[in-house]
Parts: C-alpha cells; sequence; structure tokens
C-alpha cells in the first residue's frame, strides 16, 4: 500500500509541474506604441501597473489563446486597454504594463487591480472605478487641486501615499478610499452603502452626506 500511495503522490507532482510549464509556455506578450496620452481605462478583471516614462507604450502579457483578442484603443488623449465584446473568456492571465509621462483620470472596471508608480506631481487626478477595482499608489506622489473620485462596487482605493489638497467623492456600495491630505483640505463627500473614506490630514473642512453607515474617518 505504501509503495502505491507514494507512485500515486508522484504522479501527481509530475502532473503538476507539467501543468505549470504548460500554463507558462502559453503566455504571449504584444507591445503598442502610442502617442501621446494622460487618461487610461482598464477592463476585464485585467492586473496592471502604471508607470511613469517620457515615452508612452503599453505592454500587454496574456493567455495566447486570446492574443488577437486584446483591444487598445486611442482617442486622442484617453487609451482603453481590455478585451473584445462577444466572447467567453476564462484563465485569461491578462496583465498590462502602462507607460506615460502624464495622468488626469483612471478608469477601472470588472475587478481591474493594480498599481501606480513614479509620478512625483499630478496637476490634475480623476479616478472613476467599479465592480470591485483595486488600486495602489507605490511612491510618494503630490496632486495639486482636489482628487476626485467615483467609486462602487465594494472598490478598494490605498492612497496614503499621494497627498491633496483636497478629495471630491461619491462613493456606493461599500467602497473605500485611503488618502492623505494637506492641512486644511476640503472634503466633499456623498457616501452610501458603507463606503468609507480614511483620510491622514488637519484642520479638513468637511462637506459630507452619509447614508448607510458610510463614514468619513479622520487619522
Amino acid at each position: 500500500m505504501d509503495g502505491i500511495f507514494k507512485k500515486y503522490l508522484f504522479s501527481l507532482l509530475v502532473v503538476s509541474i507539467a501543468l505549470f510549464i504548460c500554463v507558462d509556455l502559453n503566455a504571449a506578450e504584444k507591445t503598442f506604441k502610442l502617442d501621446s496620452f494622460d487618461r487610461v481605462g482598464l477592463s476585464h478583471g485585467v492586473k496592471y501597473e502604471i508607470k511613469y516614462s517620457e515615452k508612452h507604450y503599453v505592454e500587454v502579457t496574456i493567455n495566447d489563446k486570446y492574443i488577437d483578442n486584446i483591444e487598445v484603443i486611442q482617442k486622442g488623449s484617453f487609451v482603453e486597454i481590455g478585451l473584445e465584446d462577444g466572447h467567453h473568456y476564462r484563465n485569461t492571465d491578462f496583465s498590462v504594463v502602462v507607460y506615460t509621462d502624464n495622468l488626469t483620470k483612471i478608469s477601472t472596471s470588472g475587478g481591474a487591480a493594480g498599481s501606480i508608480s513614479g509620478f512625483d506631481k499630478l496637476s490634475e487626478l480623476a479616478i472613476h472605478t467599479s465592480g470591485g477595482s483595486h488600486m495602489e499608489f507605490e511612491d510618494s506622489a503630490n496632486l495639486k487641486g482636489a482628487l476626485e473620485v467615483h467609486t462602487s462596487g465594494g472598490s478598494v482605493l490605498k492612497l496614503k501615499k499621494l497627498t491633496a489638497d483636497g478629495i471630491d467623492a461619491s462613493m456606493s456600495g461599500g467602497s473605500v478610499v485611503y488618502i492623505t491630505l494637506n492641512d486644511g483640505s476640503k472634503v466633499d463627500a456623498h457616501l452610501s452603502g458603507g463606503s468609507r473614506i480614511y483620510t491622514e490630514g488637519k484642520n479638513l473642512d468637511l462637506n459630507v452626506k452619509t447614508s448607510g453607515g458610510s463614514r468619513v474617518i479622520n487619522n
């Protein structure tokens, strides 16, 4: 019995390694060179990184059977990244790295999750998220003016490393935002469905409407 059991475990190990290798080999990459842009849209549960760069391009990694379904569409200063509609996607392993020298708006949906890095200063920024999207600033950044936020569906924005002059937020569905504000900043917020804003800053000017257990919590 022990010998049979050991052979069974060994077989499982071999199969697991083979599957791992197959998955790795099925990854395909594609690069899109673009004109200057400062607004980004992300969807289809993509895992993303947005990085500062003087050049403008997008690197995509995905299961090779979906390589022809990638959509990177530029309309002026806006770049939309996702997958063609009308298909059933499974195990896409869809990830992107976006390179640009400025950001003024980020829109995410469908559980897109990722990070932003390398932007020391921003002149304006709007973040629109839905469908349980997640976002995090990895590096310290300063925003001149108020951050505009529209979130729903349990989205989470970890923006403690972003320091802004205020926040103008509309949030629902248990969404959460963490942000650092300059002293005396204004907080304009309409929160519902248990949504919360966690702020760091002194002498904040609060103009807040809440329902369903929503709160603004200043640390």
